[in-house]
């Protein structure tokens, strides 16, 4: 309708107060104009457009325990990997660690479940995503299974971290890397099923010369896809497995002719179609990042992406018949992308009309509309609801404006 209100926390919390809440308030995630507020003593489901709010369990107590993923394990010294707990896509479930071990936590009971009791510092249990990978959906569609990574650093030396953060100036020993030319730790992917408690091993292993990377189920949950990448980034092999069996068969492979191939795993590098029939995977194979189109009837992989510049892509159209792309396909201008629907049946893409510089697109769970935020050197940010068919801009979500002591400053511009 292109109506906005603002979403004001100030009216609830007030509330909250005047019904005995103490402390300093959180906000948590809720849905839609609802939030949750988590305080000292209370905790509120709120309407943040009229202030009203329901009370909920006293947090900390076993029946709020889902109000929050727990951090359930933390990974210093790398920034921003701590381990939280990851809640199935049904709200019931969260996977979780129990020591170097795995498990779930019943949402409505806060009961953990726990999977395995063999995991030692240096044979440790991990989520399906590694550090590097941008693949968060170690959950199956219908919530009764997710992936697990043991971790097997028994061969490795790993590194000696001191940390001079806690006050006691302490050195400890820190598995999960290894140093330059050590053996890598070794990876296994599992799946563990939440009502049975069964773990199935998939059947290609990682070793101590490869990683192995978790990417994604298919929309029923029978398939799961991975890859495994040669340590000198020569070779990537492309992964099925059956999720009942965990036998695999492999998709493709991909052999640099000299050198290395570039990193494939950044966001949405692969990703199956609607139909499960067909898939689409990033690759550099004619010196750009382009996506090609495989279909399991045997015939060769189309690029289904324009060539000469590289593309990422942002989202799949709900019928499968199109990616919604975005790439820079002017050399002198390489922050400058174009917004793309592309066909999957080798017709020409679609340039979206409007502005160009950095875009931040996310596309809409219908596929009708994409949100897109973008902004240049001379230009602060803009968003703004687009149709995902023509590219139409339907609605100016918001654009942010220079204050008066900041718009005479001279505007950034390119190096060179």
């Amino acid at each position: 309708t292109g109506a906005r209100r603002q979403l004001d926390t100030a009216p609830a919390i007030r509330a909250a107060r005047a019904a005995g809440a103490t402390g300093e308030p959180r906000i948590l995630p809720g849905s839609a104009c609802r939030t949750k507020l988590s305080f000292d003593n209370k905790a509120f489901d709120a309407d943040l457009l009229t202030g009203t709010l329901t009370a909920l369990p006293a947090p900390g107590s076993a029946e709020a325990g889902w109000r929050e993923m727990k951090m359930v394990r933390a990974m210093f010294p790398m920034w921003g990997a701590d381990r939280h707990e990851l809640m199935s896509p049904d709200g019931k479930w969260a996977q979780t660690f129990i020591g170097d071990d795995i498990g779930v936590r019943a949402i409505t009971t806060n009961a953990v479940t726990r999977f395995t009791r063999d995991g030692t510092p240096t044979y440790r249990y991990y989520t399906g995503q590694d550090v590097w990978e941008a693949s968060r959906e170690i959950w199956s569609n219908d919530s009764t299974r997710f992936v697990g990574r043991l971790h097997d650093a028994r061969g490795s030396k790993g590194v000696q971290v001191f940390d001079d953060l806690n006050g006691e100036q302490t050195l400890r020993h820190f598995s999960y890397w290894s140093r330059v030319g050590d053996p890598l730790p070794v990876t296994t992917l599992y799946i563990f099923d939440v009502r049975s408690g069964q773990r199935i091993q998939l059947s290609e292993k990682g070793s101590a010369n490869d990683y192995l990377f978790f990417l994604q189920w298919n929309a029923d949950g029978s398939k799961a896809a991975y890859v495994r990448v040669s340590r000198d980034l020569a070779r990537y092999e492309l992964f099925e497995a059956d999720t009942r069996t965990g036998q695999s068969q492999l998709l493709l492979r991909e052999v640099a002719s000299d050198g290395m191939l570039r990193w494939p795993l950044s966001l949405k590098s692969f990703a199956y179609l609607p139909d499960g029939m067909r898939f689409v995977w990033r690759s550099d194979r004619d010196g750009f990042f382009g996506f090609y189109l495989y279909a399991r009837d045997g015939r060769s992989p189309l690029k289904v992406s324009p060539s000469g510049y590289d593309v990422q892509l942002l989202g799949i159209a709900p019928k499968g018949d199109a990616l919604f792309l975005a790439g820079a396909p002017d050399p002198r201008a390489t922050a400058d992308d174009d917004i793309l629907r592309q066909p999957l049946d080798g017709r020409a893409a679609k340039r979206f009309p409007g502005a160009g510089g950095v875009h931040n697109v996310l596309v809409s769970p219908s596929g009708r509309f994409l949100l897109d935020t973008h902004h240049d050197l001379g230009r602060p940010p803009s968003t703004a609801i687009l149709d995902s068919v023509s590219g139409r801009a339907l609605v100016t979500v918001q654009r942010a404006t220079l204050t008066p002591a900041r718009a005479p400053w001279p505007a950034p511009g390119p190096l060179g």
